[in-house]
């Protein structure tokens, strides 16, 4: 989902990677788009290298992600709260984001039917 990722900031310090991070995430579709599981992936894992400066190796795998943004943050909320603050720009609104996580890991938010299906990402 675009931001999120603030699940990125998710290690405490990273420096000994030396890897070019993005300064830049594009944002994922509305919920409800047909490519937004795609989209959502790619960014969340562009929020991960650039918000929590980790090299995109480790920043493929969705369930990792979500795991060490919560590990880091505790919370979905706290995350997209970390990341409507300080994360790269274009941030994403809090509740975006958390529409957006709710989405790609269960199917659907209160805006209607995730990618149009109802299921959740793969």
């Amino acid at each position: 989902m675009k931001r999120i990722l603030a699940l990125s900031a998710l290690f405490l310090s990273v420096s000994c990677f030396s890897s070019t991070f993005p300064t830049y995430c594009d944002p994922a579709p509305p919920v409800t788009d047909s490519k937004f599981c795609a989209a959502f992936k790619a960014s969340a894992q562009c929020h991960c290298q650039a918000d929590g400066k980790l090299p995109e190796g480790m920043c493929l795998d969705m369930n990792v992600v979500y795991s060490r943004m919560i590990g880091k943050f505790h919370t979905q909320q706290e995350a997209c709260d970390w990341q409507k603050m300080h994360g790269v720009p274009v941030t994403t609104e809090s509740q975006e984001c958390m529409d957006d996580w709710d989405c790609y890991r269960l199917g659907g938010d209160h805006h209607g039917l995730c990618s149009g299906t109802g299921n959740k990402c793969p």
